[in-house]
C-alpha cells in the first residue's frame, strides 16, 4: 500500500527557504479550486488550502523560481504529525512531503521557468532570414 496525492492549485505566499541541520526546506501553502452550477444555476466555488513541505534541492529551486500566485503541479506524500500548542492542547497537522514539482503555464502560454528574482525579456520568433514557416516540422 501507499500515499499519493497530486495537486494543481496556486501558490499562497511567496517562499521562504530554511536550513534544517544539513538539509533545506521550504513550507508553502497551495490552493486548489473547484467551481460548479448549483441547482439554481449559480456559480458556485470552493477553494482548499494545502501546506507543502519541500525538501532539499527542490527546495532551493522552488525558493529561486516560484512566486506568490503562481500555478504548480505537485505529487507527493500526505503526512500527519501531532505537536502541543501553547496551551498545552495536543494538535495534528497534515502536510504533503512534496516529491516532485512542476511549473505550470502562466496564460498565455508562458512557463514560470525564469527566476522571480529577474525579468527575463521574451525569445524574438525567428532570426534574420530564417522564419518560422521554413522548419520542416
Amino acid at each position: 500500500m501507499f500515499s499519493k496525492t497530486i495537486l494543481i492549485g496556486r501558490v499562497g505566499q511567496d517562499p521562504e527557504i530554511k536550513e534544517v541541520g544539513d538539509s533545506k526546506v521550504v513550507n508553502l501553502s497551495l490552493a486548489t479550486s473547484e467551481r460548479w452550477t448549483d441547482k439554481s444555476g449559480e456559480r458556485q466555488e470552493s477553494t482548499e488550502w494545502h501546506r507543502l513541505q519541500i525538501w532539499g534541492r527542490q527546495a532551493e529551486v522552488v525558493d529561486q523560481y516560484v512566486k506568490k500566485g503562481d500555478l504548480l503541479m505537485v505529487e507527493g506524500k500526505n503526512k500527519t504529525r501531532e505537536y502541543e500548542d501553547k496551551e498545552g492542547n495536543t494538535r495534528w497537522i497534515t502536510e504533503v512531503r512534496v516529491e516532485v514539482v512542476k511549473l505550470m503555464p502562466k496564460a498565455g502560454g508562458e512557463r514560470s521557468d525564469s527566476p522571480r528574482r529577474e525579468s527575463r525579456k521574451a525569445e524574438p520568433e525567428h532570426e534574420e532570414g530564417q522564419w518560422k514557416d521554413d522548419l520542416p516540422f
